[in-house]
């Protein structure tokens, strides 16, 4: 006879431990997002999650996870989309998390016979052919949702969807037209299909500015500096778009415009010309001859004092194996071998990475490494003749600015 789990009290090390649950009121075969800690989703296949009403219990299926924090495994809060059970009644449920015998403590949640989709919104707001596209909904959504789309020639279109804890995901066809466009969402209940309220929004292949976001969040860095662009999966199928793109720098009567370079087209340069303080930032974006509209005015802070490089997390090794990041849980050390390379992630306030100065100091000697760019960090080689030991790494600027300074430790094995 197999021992039957025992739910654990959630404040005991190592129990899966639920924070929330959203929505509160689902379908079945609708998807919620659970979120907590200790789930152990780096290995789903120990993880079950239970709806219980009295002695019933009804499996979920385990959709979409991720981390809040991801540097390392069970480091911060982690979530995942389940689908209610198909087969679950209507009534209040609870919702429990066995991750190998060791169970969470119950949140409650209420079933109901599952009703029409709500549109509320679709993201991008212009989107583009072929671009994926979400329709957030006020409802929650369920599996085998499907979206009916009528394009500017009137050309009926039915899609596949995605459905998440976000809302219903599609991809616009290559060559749906450009202009107004009506979606709706349909589902089959008891035999009947049933829409939501069509939603209409403008389908372009032109050049659009991005969204603000990818300026307000750019890293302070002082006048004559470099900052990023930041992205999203939005932004970013805007920029592999884009033929150039535009960043104005606006201070008072001040208005300088610079394009954004590097192999990603997120590497901005602040203008010399302004002064520290609160700067006005818009992009716009150009396909060919023709450009966008700018973007809304987002507030930037030109900083003091130059910034000096920094680093967040370490790859060593041909597959780039995560060695080392920056945080309260970092690794004391970052594992390599002579004749590895190391990748550098962080911000780094220079043109390019020759711009830069990293070495390794040891009890010794010190090693200067040369570093070169490569897909949104910098490359260096830790020498082939590099004895085995502990290193510490010092990142710099080549003219000066700033200083070397420590990161962390490199042990050469």
């Amino acid at each position: 006879m197999i021992a039957p789990s025992i739910v654990e009290a959630s404040n005991k090390p190592g129990v899966p431990t639920m924070t929330s649950v959203r929505p509160l009121v689902a379908f079945p075969n609708s998807v919620v997002v659970l979120s907590g800690y200790a789930l152990r989703l780096e290995d789903t296949s120990a993880v079950r999650v239970l709806f219980r009403q009295g002695d019933v219990e009804r499996v979920a299926r385990i959709g979409s996870t991720g981390w809040v924090i991801s540097r390392a495994p069970n480091d911060g809060a982690q979530y995942m989309d389940i689908v209610v059970p198909e087969a679950i009644t209507p009534g209040r449920w609870q919702i429990v998390v066995d991750v190998k015998g060791r169970r969470s403590a119950p949140v409650t949640i209420d079933i109901t016979a599952g009703g029409p989709v709500v549109l509320t919104g679709v993201s991008p707001e212009r989107p583009h052919p072929s671009q994926g596209v979400l329709l957030a909904t006020r409802t929650p959504v369920q599996v085998g949702d499907q979206v009916e789309l009528i394009d500017g020639r009137g050309a009926l279109w039915r899609i596949a969807t995605g459905v998440s804890s976000l809302g219903v995901s599609f991809t616009l066809p290559d060559d749906v037209a450009e202009g107004e466009a009506t979606v709706r969402v349909g589902r089959t209940q008891d035999g009947v299909d049933r829409y939501s309220t069509p939603l209409k929004f403008v389908v372009t292949s032109g050049p659009l500015p991005l969204k603000p976001l990818a300026v307000a969040l750019m890293t302070p860095v002082a006048p004559g500096q470099w900052t990023d662009l930041i992205r999203d999966h939005e932004i970013e199928f805007e920029i592999r778009r884009a033929d150039r793109i535009d960043v104005e720098f606006r201070q008072g009567d001040v208005t300088i415009s610079t394009q954004a370079t590097g192999p990603d087209s997120l590497h901005v340069q602040v203008p010399a010309g302004l002064a520290p303080g609160s700067v006005s930032v818009r992009t716009r974006t150009w396909i060919e001859q023709t450009a966008s509209e700018w973007s809304a005015p987002t507030d930037f802070r030109a900083l003091e004092r130059p910034v000096a490089p920094s680093i967040t997390a370490i790859e060593s090794g041909p597959v780039r194996n995560l060695v080392w990041w920056a945080g309260d849980a970092a690794p004391a050390f970052a594992r390599t071998k002579p004749g590895e390379a190391l990748v550098l992630r962080g911000h780094f306030p220079v043109a390019r990475a020759t711009d830069l100065r990293v070495q390794l100091r040891g009890s010794i000697e010190a090693l200067d490494l040369l570093p070169t760019d490569v897909d949104g960090g910098v490359r260096v080689e830790v020498p082939s003749h590099t004895a085995p030991g502990d290193w510490r790494l010092m990142i710099g600027t080549a003219d000066g600015l700033t200083p070397l300074q420590e990161i962390t430790t490199v042990r050469v094995m």
